[in-house]
């Protein structure tokens, strides 16, 4: 098997994104990943960070890519984790991707990153591939920003995608409950 369809279905895996390391685990040197983008089979996108384009762009790429840009212990959260699913009509003009430690590569303005150092493991999980927050996370960080009927709503969606069980949908209710009472001043 060559080395481009090594990567090919290395990329299939992670929405068309290659970093380097993932490459070397696949027996790929990096030295092969230059040479390929040289030749036009994949585009360099970032420091070790390649998009395959024998793998078709699809909704996630760019998830990935931020993903991959920040560091292998990195996940979405937020709006982001909510847009994947379709859920609170949120439109985020970056993707919001977490840290455990201060990142150093350039990154472009699409890409926000936000460093918390103490993440539980049961607050972050994979879908479709990419390390991201629970919904239930998504949801009860996204209290103070969304408006009641869009939050209540996105809960409702999410539970009914079983993305959320019953008790964390009644949580994010009482959550946009208390707020509310709070900005009423009672």
């Amino acid at each position: 098997m060559t080395y481009r369809e090594l990567l090919r279905q290395v990329a299939v895996g992670n929405h068309g994104i290659v970093t380097t390391q993932q490459a070397e685990a696949a027996g790929v040197p990096a030295v092969e990943l230059r040479k390929l983008a040289a030749r036009g089979a994949l585009i360099h996108i970032a420091r070790g960070v390649y998009r395959h384009l024998l793998v078709p762009f699809d909704q996630k790429t760019d998830l990935a890519a931020a993903l991959a840009r920040v560091g292998p212990d990195a996940h979405l959260h937020g709006e982001t984790v909510l847009a994947m699913f379709d859920l609170g009509y949120v439109d985020p003009v970056t993707v919001q991707v977490v840290a455990p430690r201060r990142v150093r590569a350039a990154l472009p303005k699409t890409v926000r990153v936000t460093v918390r150092t103490k993440i539980a493991p049961d607050e972050v999980t994979t879908y479709d591939g990419l390390r991201t927050t629970t919904v239930f996370n998504a949801l009860a960080e996204c209290v103070p920003r969304l408006m009641t009927e869009r939050l209540t709503g996105a809960a409702d969606e999410a539970l009914e995608k079983n993305l959320i069980n019953p008790k964390e949908r009644k949580a994010v209710y009482d959550l946009a409950r208390r707020r509310d009472l709070v900005l009423a001043g009672e």
